[in-house]
């Protein structure tokens, strides 16, 4: 499961609540006892909703000529109103035009330097680097902030969504100065995290790396904390650390940053959200792969979820792959584990990951447990047959068909399999004794060529 623009913290409201939205937003409100003034910009916006949006991108571009004018011929400090009308028009027609986005673009970038020349912006690289270095410039300007992230959204989108334009461009420092400056602005804090989160997907271990280099980890987290109510803020964060858990180095450092309290927060408040759900396991069980995780008990949380969500192949997936790095670390309760874990094999036989991780699972308990308890339990429940059928149906994926085949030599070499007692544990099946045996035969003659 990913982050995609329509299902995460910055996926915006339709067009007209948007506007609305924006142009009542701190970045217009005048003073508390200040008397509000008649201003082109106000004109404009309130005239805004009474025309298409044809007609306002024509306004606009016919506004930006004059803009370039001003740009490169008007004193320091007159080009203060042309700006701040800019940004209101660009607010409701970036979107629309790729034209109007690219010129508005170029004089935001002429308006804030000394020499005022207007950039090229031919190419997307260029175009990026333009609104890259705006957002650098006015840092402090959270509408500036905001157009800008969605502006390279709109130039990404357009061209076959190159993320390694943004990568190549280092937009990831950019990205997290905005969440550094505005903590407690939300859709601020959704739109720059889902940027980053979806950087690190596409492109790899380039901008994870960036990511953590730059104060990410600890950025991403403290998002989670302060929204740990928006579930959408929630799903970007958590899909984030997972991507960042590729990285040996982040691990350490996503745990002694409160990541593990955070996850079990979130679980805590959204534990009815199959998506977060399964979101905040893969993360945690990526951070589990090298990690004592704080002496925590994951067990009994992993066959909560796995409990609670039986037809979600992907929550019982990460609820496995948590159960397999924590036994032999903590208490596993091996009668519900086998039986969840059986269960999870029935459900699923085409899901080659979950029957191998499931078949991992049932070898360390095994390998774990005293007597014939486990063996009964898995018999009776099922599971020779659901490891056979696991064998049967995946024999061209790697890793899965020896692991399977060592669970059956795990039980074949506890037990005597002429002996009654054998037959008994094994289904009562003399044909699932003879191919056990035959495999067991075939493995050694293997091994003896």
């Amino acid at each position: 499961m990913g982050v995609t623009w329509s299902s995460q913290a910055a996926t915006e409201e339709d067009a007209s609540t948007t506007r609305k939205r924006q142009r009542d937003s701190d970045d217009f409100v005048e003073p508390p006892g200040k008397k509000k003034r008649r201003t082109i910009s106000g004109t404009y916006d309130s005239i805004s909703d009474s025309i298409s949006d044809t007609v306002g991108c024509w306004i606009t571009k016919g506004f930006l000529i004059g803009a370039e004018w001003v740009a490169r011929n008007a004193k320091h400090g007159e080009e203060k109103d042309v700006i701040t009308l800019l940004l209101q028009m660009m607010d409701y027609f970036q979107s629309y035009d790729l034209e109007i986005l690219r010129r508005g673009w170029r004089v935001l970038y002429a308006c804030s330097k000394p020499s005022r020349v207007l950039p090229e912006t031919n190419d997307l690289e260029n175009d990026i680097a333009v609104v890259l270095a705006t957002m650098k410039t006015h840092s402090a300007s959270i509408k500036i902030q905001l157009l800008g992230c969605r502006a390279l959204r709109s130039l990404i989108m357009s061209n076959d969504e190159d993320w390694g334009a943004l990568c190549r461009a280092e937009a990831i420092p950019v990205f997290l100065d905005a969440v550094r400056s505005f903590p407690d602005n939300l859709v601020m804090q959704g739109l720059a995290i889902t940027f980053v989160a979806v950087m690190v997907r596409e492109e790899g271990d380039q901008p994870r790396r960036q990511t953590i280099r730059n104060g990410g980890i600890p950025l991403i987290l403290n998002a989670m904390r302060t929204f740990e109510n928006d579930p959408r803020l929630l799903h970007t964060g958590c899909y984030a650390l997972h991507q960042l858990g590729f990285v040996r180095s982040s691990r350490a450092s996503l745990i002694s940053h409160g990541g593990i309290d955070i996850l079990l927060r979130s679980l805590q408040l959204h534990k009815s959200d199959s998506s977060l759900v399964d979101l905040c396991l893969s993360a945690l069980s990526k951070l589990s792969d090298d990690n004592n995780m704080e002496g925590r008990f994951f067990a009994p949380l992993a066959l909560e979820f796995m409990e609670a969500f039986p037809n979600d192949n992907s929550i019982q997936g990460h609820c496995l792959v948590l159960i397999l790095r924590v036994i032999g670390r903590e208490p596993v309760p091996h009668r519900s584990s086998i039986g969840l874990t059986i269960a999870a094999m029935q459900k699923f036989p085409d899901s080659a990951s979950l029957q191998f991780f499931a078949c991992a699972t049932l070898r360390e308990i095994l390998q774990r447990t005293r007597g014939t308890e486990a063996l009964e339990l898995i018999s009776s429940g099922g599971g020779i047959e659901c490891v056979l059928t696991a064998v049967k149906n995946h024999k061209g994926i790697f890793g899965l068909q020896p692991m399977a085949l060592l669970v059956l030599m795990q039980i074949f070499e506890q037990l005597q399999t002429q002996s009654p007692e054998a037959t008994t544990a094994f289904g009562g099946s003399d044909h699932v004794i003879a191919i056990v045996t035959n495999l067991h035969m075939d493995l050694f003659a293997g091994d003896a060529n």
